[in-house]
């Protein structure tokens, strides 16, 4: 009897520190094999970010060729590859000619900042002068991240690209664009396409209408003739054409941004229930934190900062779903303090460079040197800039490292988990109802080490420790850092819930938050998530609002490739999706649900509240 065909997923995930490729078996969701490779970034200015278009397509190249490899040491054979789908750094931009498929110039990637007074202009430019003039229509605010600002610096500086605009062989696009045409071809027939997540980050794609806005594109001098074709998250989109590709005439079929493939990855459900739509929340707890809002078929605006984003469109006649997203990302923080110190060069002290050297001397009279190695240091996770909520991962590090707390956060863990019960008690009861407490914490840390974002929006606060007594400890001290990411998370995401759709409607809370990310291992973080950030009734409770933390978490973003890959050959991805499950044995471990009542919980955000409004204005008064 013959052996059963495997069915197998292969997914790109170009990220900005590495390009990786991972295959699943869609049966299973077991990993089947993989292959990473680390590529570099240039800065040849301060503010400047870029990197090699060829490199970032050969790693690529290589990684696929690796575990092409790797299968057949296993027996398997590349044609059980049954789509390969696309993950991606967003909002870098490449141009290249479309006459020999050569790039013209690095790409620049998304945390580049050489267009900033460019975007000034632009801005002046706007009939209301208003970095918000195109939000109803691209959801984004006129900023340096976006490609649009990317792609008109290369036309305006680069002469090779104006060259090739006016010659009309220039072609541009985001690095899943790019990655698809050379696999597809390249310049010979490759196929010049994106999907509507990445497109949605540009700054010239309507998300109303799902292409790309004429009177934008307009705006920004930018023809519609070099953008590529906007495709769905999930469909075939050519084979693999690539003579030097160990996997070639192997369906391309599945794109979505990195953010956007972490929410699919963390939340997707293939069966939905639509009598009742489950709000999705996806929060990445790193240095920072990361937060993405699956509102729905609706796009939400706010007037908070929060972006609004495409999240996924699973299929050519699918409905999109949309995305609420936070602006500030760590990288700004820290740009924006090293210029508050009048560092001679921020970008170096983005390097791991030994920052004293570049730090006037009376710096230090205004601030100490756990301030600035904090701000210019520590914001750095896995080569990824991680935004939302300004400092997770970062202030827990503060206290360990900086004021010598705890040696692990195990150990630190441990402490943080005594002092609450001795403030709070067990929060326990056994009829299983909603415990009551009448304490506020024992402290409230307030992490403002360069100022409050979303949604007080102020530099001029600055950390504070409130309400601390004789008899708190160091335990105490831990705990309040570990609640101040829940706060803030909190924080955020009533400053969506307060944004209104088409339909002027407020939004519903989340049942479901799912986390990921380093800081996720602490259990003190995640019971502190679940009482602080899911506001419930009881009906609600009753009806398993929870924390989430999936298993296999650093896969998340790879899974929501894989995906939309196999929706994209009509595999159900299902059983795919079961990498995800925890262990039955650790399922109380990875699931979080809320123990207080909303009495409790409104005490403790009133203390929060309180703290933080302590932290306002010392920069003004010092």
């Amino acid at each position: 009897m013959p052996e059963e065909k495997q069915q197998l997923i292969g997914v790109i995930d170009q990220g900005t520190s590495s390009s990786r490729f991972i295959v699943f078996s869609a049966k299973t969701g077991e990993i089947i094999a993989r292959h990473q490779i680390e590529i570099d970034r240039e800065h040849p200015h301060s503010g400047w970010v870029q990197q090699s278009a060829k490199d970032i397509y050969n790693s690529t190249l290589r990684c696929i060729n690796a575990v092409a490899r790797d299968l057949r040491s296993l027996k398997l054979s590349p044609k059980d590859v049954a789509a390969i789908g696309i993950t991606n750094q967003r909002e870098t931009s490449i141009a290249w000619d479309s006459k020999t498929g050569e790039p013209l110039c690095p790409a620049i990637v998304w945390s580049d900042s050489r267009t900033s007074e460019l975007v000034q202009t632009f801005i002046s430019n706007t009939p209301t002068k208003d970095k918000n003039a195109f939000q109803k229509q691209t959801g984004l605010a006129l900023h340096s991240y976006f490609s649009a600002m990317k792609i008109r610096w290369m036309i305006d500086n680069v002469p090779a690209v104006r060259e090739a605009l006016e010659d009309k062989r220039l072609s541009v696009g985001t690095v899943d664009s790019w990655v698809a045409y050379k696999l597809t071809g390249g310049a010979s027939g490759g196929q010049h396409l994106t999907d509507v997540t990445n497109a949605s980050r540009t700054l010239l794609f309507n998300i109303n209408t799902l292409e790309w806005d004429r009177d934008i594109c307009k705006f920004f001098k930018i023809t519609r003739k070099i953008l590529p074709k906007v495709i769905s998250s999930a469909e075939p989109y050519g084979t693999i054409n690539d003579p030097e590709c160990n996997l070639k005439g192997v369906t391309l079929g599945g794109i979505l941004g990195d953010q956007q493939a972490a929410l699919v990855g963390q939340t997707w459900d293939p069966n939905p229930d639509p009598s009742s739509p489950r709000p999705h929340v996806k929060v990445t707890y790193g240095t920072g934190a990361f937060l993405l809002w699956d509102v729905g078929t609706e796009p939400v605006f706010s007037s908070q900062g929060i972006l609004t984003t495409v999240a996924y469109k699973m299929g050519a006649k699918a409905t999109p779903h949309y995305a609420l997203e936070h602006l500030e990302k760590e990288e700004e923080k820290v740009m924006r303090f090293c210029g508050q110190l009048k560092l001679k060069t921020t970008q170096e002290c983005l390097l791991d460079k030994p920052i004293t050297q570049y730090i006037p001397s009376d710096s230090y009279k205004r601030y100490s040197f756990d301030q600035i190695y904090l701000a210019c240091g520590r914001f750095l996770f896995s080569g990824e800039i991680i935004g939302a909520v300004a400092y997770s991962g970062a202030t827990m590090d503060w206290l360990r490292k900086s004021l010598q707390l705890y040696s692990d956060h195990e150990r630190g863990d441990k402490l943080a988990l005594r002092a609450l019960q001795k403030t709070h008690g067990s929060l326990s009861t056994d009829d299983g109802q909603l415990a009551h407490a009448d304490t506020l914490d024992a402290c409230y840390l307030v992490p403002a080490f360069s100022g409050l974002f979303c949604p007080y929006w102020q530099e001029d606060a600055r950390g504070v420790i409130a309400g601390f007594g004789e008899g708190c400890t160091r335990g105490d001290l831990i705990a309040a850092g570990y609640r101040s990411s829940a706060y803030q998370t909190q924080e955020v995401l009533q400053a969506a819930l307060e944004a209104s759709g088409s339909d002027g409607e407020k939004r519903r809370p989340p049942r479901v938050i799912s986390v990921d990310g380093g800081l996720t291992k602490s259990p003190v973080l995640m019971q502190s998530l679940a009482d602080i950030t899911v506001r419930l009734t009881p009906e609600r409770f009753s009806s398993g609002a929870k924390v989430i933390r999936p298993n296999k978490s650093e896969v998340m973003t790879a899974l929501g490739a894989a995906v939309a890959a196999a929706i994209s050959v009509g595999i159900d991805p299902t059983q795919l999706l079961s990498i995800r499950q925890h262990e039955p044995s650790d399922q109380n471990a990875n699931t979080f649900s809320p123990r207080v009542d909303e009495k409790t919980r409104d005490l403790w955000i009133n203390g929060w509240k309180n703290a933080v409004q302590r932290s306002l204005g010392w920069a003004q008064k010092n």
